[in-house]
């Protein structure tokens, strides 16, 4: 069996064309990873902020009801 020229031409164009549509694949999961990694820390900062606020209205109360006593 001889492989010619135009047959390996051929399997490397291929071989060219995979690469090529893994490496577009990969990009666009790295996209989707930094938006995914961008929505989370923007929620985190929020809960954060809500957190704080709600341990302060909590901390309120608890110094409101003890200065009473």
């Amino acid at each position: 069996m001889k492989i010619t020229h135009e047959t390996l031409y051929t399997e490397i164009m291929n071989i060219k064309q995979d690469t090529t549509e893994i490496k577009e694949d990969y990009k666009e999961v790295c996209k989707q990873v930094n938006t995914n990694r961008e929505n989370i820390a923007s929620h985190r900062s929020t809960l954060k902020t809500i957190e704080v606020f709600i341990m302060g209205i909590v901390l309120s109360i608890f110094g409101y009801i003890w200065s009473n006593k």
